[in-house]
């Protein structure tokens, strides 16, 4: 099985896209993740901040 972890630059890039309105699937499409890693990202913490 093959996965990568969310490295800090990946984090601005999904603040950034969170924080334009972007949908959870169209991020996971860029970003080369499940849409479900995404949301799991996302409500790691609220509001989303990529240096926590």
């Amino acid at each position: 099985m093959c996965y990568h972890r969310f490295t800090l630059p990946l984090r601005y890039q999904l603040q950034a896209l969170h924080q334009a309105h972007q949908v959870i699937r169209a991020i996971a499409e860029q970003l080369g993740f499940h849409r479900t890693t995404i949301r799991r990202e996302l409500g790691r913490v609220s509001p989303y901040d990529a240096e926590l």
